[in-house]
């Protein structure tokens, strides 16, 4: 949003609670540029979008992206798993991503060591991969570039409304004076928004995995589990709200957490393997210690190779809309707020739908957003 923001000659300053670039939920996805979990089909032509231009960002910057070709491998371990990857694919493949089902023997080939014994089958898809650190720094050197300001551990607290309009925020170091404010603070956002007497349905998991040190080439592509249990869990989530436990932001599960596989190389050799998602109302700061056991084990049902690493367990909070769609636009009732949170699977459409963003800002009418418009939850009382 910083590059898009200043490429448009915005005068943009980028407040930060974390130390670096890429501390939050970015520092700890998989880097996958995924379509294939895009459930809702008013998001793939965003993704082929973005997905395209990926392909030529590194020269648009100048600078190295992180981006690379890559296969994913999604894993299917009962039929129902397996036609819920057949639909998806289909859905892709109308849009031009290629991808096809494979059954076990096919996905062993592709990724040694893998337990086809176990899966029914899965599918195969052509993607991308970024590490996320790499690609926000490249963003970042490009919006610094053009004028950007960048300020990392400045926190926000409160937002700053003055007649109807957001002016600007409070920071422990002061106020901010803005023209415009844009909220893209993930799990964050409700809180912020019930400082000005507003909400919307802005959820979050915390998601946990595990890190090693680099490793020598272990995976060849990224494997995912296909059985849509973290959008199991979301829907549920969304069945509890709005609910006085989001409120008291406790430090308990809402409803059972669930367990999916993930696994990715990155290029300096580390590799990320998840991943335990729970709908934990507050935002926590360190994992569930059993976690660690829980993803070993299906590590060891997988791709056993990988169970036995010494890795750290770590964990983020994850923000998802109520009806899991993007939640991008004008804040209801508040002048000169802006919101992009809520985005499931973000890496591959980020680069189609920053620009509508910025475009936005800039006052245009920009109707490719109308689905994600803020707009589309009725008023209610802050959480």
């Amino acid at each position: 949003m910083a590059y898009e923001a200043a490429r448009r000659r915005l005068r943009t300053l980028i407040l930060d609670q974390g130390p670096a670039p890429a501390s939050g939920a970015s520092r700890w996805s998989l880097g996958g540029l995924t379509w294939l979990n895009l459930a809702d089909a008013r998001l793939l032509p965003l993704a082929w979008e973005g997905w395209e231009r990926y392909q030529t960002l590194a020269d648009e910057l100048g600078v190295d992206t992180g981006f690379r070709p890559a296969t994913l491998l999604a894993l299917a371990q009962t039929r129902v798993a397996l036609d819920r990857l057949a639909r998806l694919v289909d859905s892709g493949r109308a849009r031009g991503f290629q991808g096809h089902l494979v059954g076990p023997d096919g996905l062993a080939g592709l990724q040694p060591g893998l337990r086809a014994d176990t899966l029914v089958g899965g599918a195969v898809c052509a993607q991308g991969h970024v590490d996320p650190p790499t690609l926000v720094g490249a963003l970042l050197t490009a919006a610094k570039r053009l004028g950007a300001e960048v300020v990392n551990e400045s926190p926000v607290h409160a937002l700053t409304v003055r007649r109807g309009r957001c002016v600007g925020v409070e920071t422990p170091e002061g106020s901010v004076a803005a023209g415009s404010v844009l909220l893209t603070a993930g799990a964050w956002t409700r809180s912020l928004l019930r400082s000005v007497g507003t909400t919307l349905p802005i959820l979050h998991t915390h998601a946990e995995v595990l890190e090693t040190p680099p490793q020598p080439v272990t995976l060849s592509c990224i494997v995912v589990g296909g059985g849509g249990e973290r959008g199991d869990l979301e829907r549920a989530m969304a069945s509890r709200y709005p609910a006085s436990e989001w409120r008291d932001a406790g430090d308990h599960d809402l409803v059972p957490p669930v367990l999916e596989f993930g696994a990715a190389q990155f290029p300096d050799g580390r590799i990320q393997i998840g991943q335990v998602s729970r709908a934990v109302p507050g935002l926590r700061a360190v994992p569930r210690p059993e976690s660690e056991a829980a993803i070993r084990n299906l590590a060891r049902t997988l791709l056993p190779g990988l169970a036995d690493l010494p890795a750290a367990l770590r964990t983020c909070p994850v923000s998802i809309a109520l009806d899991r769609l993007p939640v991008a636009g004008l804040v209801p009732s508040v002048e000169g707020l802006y919101v992009m949170a809520g985005l499931p699977s973000p890496l591959i459409y980020l680069p189609a739908l920053a620009p509508r963003m910025a475009a936005l800002l800039a006052g245009e009418t920009v109707p490719e957003l109308e689905p994600f418009n803020p707009s589309r939850f009725a008023p209610a009382a802050p959480l």
